[in-house]
């Protein structure tokens, strides 16, 4: 069996038509040679059919033009039968007029022989496709294209010749084509598709069969050279001599394929063609010839059948030596070994791949139970023998176990092992086959896994975080403990901690119309469709003793089925430190603005004095114009509007002052920066008069606004321009100048600059001055500018300073875009 399939197999069962495939024959070159190889071979053909024509007949012994045409019509495409037909008509008439046959005759031959050609290679095409086989494909060509179209197309032929008078006796006319062009059609049309086939298949023969090859064909010379030559055999006894080849026809066949049978049985009929010397005269040398076509048809169908049937064993080997080779490399790939065990007779068959699982080769261990079971462990080898015994009785539904056996080396491996009944009729012995697979790896990743799941759950057990594992839906599959205690102290409500198997999205969802819960639900999805790495928000949580905070956090699950992680992590401790620290921090600049105000406590007392000097002023003029004869009303009205205004100044700089003393939160709205900036230099103008400071003032037009405090940025202010007139205490009196600007950053921003002409910022101290007590004053605190830095972080901005290349620092206070002017939403 391995000899044979081992061989290449020449004889694959494929259909005629794709011996040469039709991408050859795409160029009109091929087209053209195709079809003047056809055109010749039909011209030699007749050539040869003329000359072997019967004694005193003009009918043949063979008619290969047939033939050779029915061949071409089976390899090439249907699209090119017409061009066949075409091409093989000027080779017909250069053939046959020469006999001087009436041109109906000639004509009609012609139609009648690729008639049957057509006829045939139709038939072979239609059918050859619903078959597979190569022994399929021959019976439909003999019955097709070697009997059924000759038989049709002999009785025009002989019709056609009976009607111009070139033969008389119509069925013995008609006896002599049909045998004709059977017998030519089973010899010259398989070597015709052999060598097509060898020619698309090519490759050099190993030597071996190169020498049985020729040994073969030395046989048949001799047998056929005996047969040809001499001269003492008798017409009669030629057929017995002719049968002496059949060992060699057979030999082609189951050697070498259809290929070789084709070629066998063409040296047959050279042979027998060879002989024809020894043939009489006599109108009984018809009988004879006609004996022989009927000799090689029964030859050649045979022997050609045989030929295919070979050649599909040969397939059938081949793909079952392969199944056999795949079958090997599963159950070594797997680690599977097969077995089979009848329970009556105790007969038992093992895989040697099974044996081979064990470390032994198949003859170390006996196919018996007994020596089977003495490489299973102790302890598992009776249970394993109950279970399968239970279940060949119908004791039990399956048969499964799982059981530990002897390596060789002394190692103990698991094995599964499973088993079914095998069909069987009533009276037959039962028997089990079944696979063992060897699961010593499985086992131990089993119990790594089982270790692991421990530890996981005795970690995630130890954790004071409430954690809990949604698949990809949103169901929750796993929490800790500290989860599920936290979902029986608590009642319902935001954020919950839904119990395994809840639908926690869904859990969210009913809360209602919370914006913090839509949020919430809205990042899980997000977390879990792969869209958002993560998602984090923190949320208060009512208490009976006080309100809780939780940092409530979701992180993608790295697996194929997808999931997260939920995290509700106490941060209650840290949340009342911030509350604490902004409560300092708070306290901390109400006490800078505080301060700030009482270095301004002199100028703002001469804002003050400025407006009550003046009412005091216009009142006493009222009562000096009240004392008059007659009165000036229009004098009292003036001085009386001066007293007003005088009032209102004054309201405005104690409004301020209490805007700025005044503790609370702070209120966050739309703020005009350039009123801010006018604001507080309304407030620091006496102060920047006394210390002889000259203020510019450059306030870029049509600002976008920004959302702030307006207290505390007015601290902003006044804590940097207090900072610029100190920093200009060493500078001249005349010299001293404060340039406060406003200016759009890009679309996004609104930068406010202070500048001074002092002496600048130390480069030491530059890149720290907005870290706590860095300061560059003898009696500073060095609090004010990180204050200031901290209320600008607040309002989503940033500060920076800079030294001037003329001299002094600017001071830049840079906040991000609210609103336009008109208040729409940038």
């Amino acid at each position: 069996m391995t000899s044979i399939a081992g061989k290449r197999s020449d004889d694959a069962a494929t259909p005629a038509a794709q011996i040469v495939p039709h991408d050859v024959l795409k160029s009109p070159a091929a087209i053209a040679l195709a079809l003047a190889a056809t055109a010749g071979g039909y011209y030699l053909g007749a050539w040869l059919a003329l000359a072997l024509r019967y004694p005193s007949s003009v009918h043949s012994v063979l008619w290969p033009p047939n033939a050779i045409v029915l061949a071409a019509l089976l390899l090439l495409p249907v699209r090119l039968w017409c061009l066949v037909l075409i091409a093989v008509f000027p080779a017909h008439v250069l053939t046959v007029a020469p006999t001087g046959w009436p041109w109906p005759t000639i004509l009609g031959l012609f139609v009648t022989n690729t008639s049957q050609a057509v006829l045939g290679a139709t038939l072979v095409n239609r059918w050859s496709r619903r078959y597979g086989s190569a022994g399929s494909f021959a019976v439909i060509f003999i019955a097709g294209a070697v009997f059924f179209a000759p038989f049709l197309l002999s009785f025009a032929d002989v019709g056609i010749l009976t009607l111009t008078g070139l033969t008389g006796d119509y069925w013995a006319a008609w006896q002599e084509r049909f045998l004709s062009n059977a017998a030519s059609t089973i010899i010259f049309v398989p070597p015709i598709l052999a060598a097509a086939r060898g020619w698309r298949s090519w490759r050099r023969p190993r030597l071996k069969r190169c020498g049985e090859a020729l040994l073969l064909v030395g046989c048949f010379a001799i047998l056929g050279s005996i047969v040809i030559f001499a001269e003492s055999i008798s017409s009669s006894w030629l057929p017995l001599m002719l049968c002496t080849l059949l060992p060699l026809l057979l030999w082609a066949a189951v050697r070498f394929g259809k290929g070789g049978a084709s070629c066998a049985l063409l040296g047959l009929v050279a042979v027998t063609m060879g002989s024809i010397t020894h043939w009489p005269a006599a109108a009984g040398a018809q009988e004879e010839i006609m004996m022989l076509q009927a000799f090689f048809l029964l030859v050649s169908i045979p022997v050609l059948y045989l030929a295919a049937l070979h050649g599909d064993l040969r397939q059938y080997v081949q793909a079952l030596d392969a199944t056999n080779q795949r079958y090997r490399m599963a159950t070594a790939a797997g680690s599977v070994g097969v077995w089979e065990w009848s329970p009556q007779s105790g007969g038992l068959i093992l895989d040697p791949q099974l044996k081979k699982l064990l470390g032994y080769e198949d003859h170390e261990i006996p196919n018996r139970v007994d020596a089977w079971l003495r490489h299973i462990h102790r302890e598992d080898g009776e249970r394993m023998m109950k279970l399968a015994s239970a279940y060949a009785r119908g004791e039990a539904p399956a048969f499964e176990d799982e059981h530990r056996m002897l390596h060789s080396d002394g190692s103990t491996r698991w094995f599964l092992a499973r088993g079914k009944l095998v069909p069987h009729a009533a009276g037959e012995p039962v028997r089990i086959l079944g696979t063992c697979i060897d699961v010593t790896e499985r086992r131990r990743i089993a119990e790594e896994l089982r270790s692991l799941e421990i530890l996981w759950g005795a970690m995630l057990a130890s954790l004071s975080e409430h954690i809990a594992i949604i698949d990809r839906f949103g169901i929750v599959i796993a929490v800790n403990d500290a989860w599920s205690r936290f979902a029986g102290e608590s009642t319902k409500g935001k954020f919950e901690r839904a119990p395994i198997g809840a639908d926690y999205l869904d859990a969210c969802r009913r809360v209602g119309d919370d914006a913090e819960m839509a949020r919430a639900a809205a990042g899980i999805v997000a977390v879990l469709n792969g869209s958002e790495p993560g998602f984090r928000v923190e949320y208060d949580s009512p208490c009976p003793s006080a309100p809780r905070w939780f940092e409530f956090s979701v992180i993608p699950l790295r697996r194929p089925e997808g999931g997260a992680v939920l995290s509700h992590r106490d941060v209650t401790r840290r949340k009342r430190a911030e509350i604490d620290a902004e409560q300092q921090r708070q306290e901390l600049t109400h006490l800078t603005r505080v301060g700030i105000l009482g270095q301004l406590s002199g100028a703002l007392a001469h804002e003050l004095n400025q407006p009550l000097t003046a009412i005091l002023s216009n009142a006493q003029a009222v009562q000096r114009l009240l004392a008059q004869e007659p009165l000036d009303v229009a004098e009292l009205r003036f001085a009386l509007g001066d007293i007003v205004e005088a009032d209102k100044r004054a309201g405005d700089v104690i409004r301020r002052l209490r805007d700025l003393l005044k503790k609370g939160e702070a209120q966050f709205r739309p703020l005009d920066l350039s009123g801010v900036v006018k604001d507080a230099l309304e407030l620091a103008h006496s102060d920047l008069v006394v210390r002889g400071v000259t203020t510019v003032c450059r306030l870029a037009p049509d600002l976008p606004v920004v959302r702030g405090d307006r207290v505390q940025l007015q601290q902003v202010l006044l804590n940097l321009i207090a900072n610029a007139c100190e920093a200009m205490m060493d500078t001249e009196p005349g010299a001293r100048a404060l340039t406060i600007a406003t200016t759009l950053e890009g679309d996004q921003a609104v930068q406010i600059s202070v500048a001074d002409s002092g002496s600048g910022i130390d480069a030491d101290v530059q890149a720290r001055l907005f870290e706590p007590f860095v300061t560059t004053k003898m009696q500073g605190l060095g609090l004010g500018l990180p204050i200031c830095s901290s209320i600008v972080t607040a309002h989503g901005g940033y500060m920076k300073a800079v030294n001037n290349s003329s001299g002094g620092a600017t001071l830049f206070v840079t906040l991000p875009v609210h609103l336009n002017r008109l208040g729409a939403n940038r």
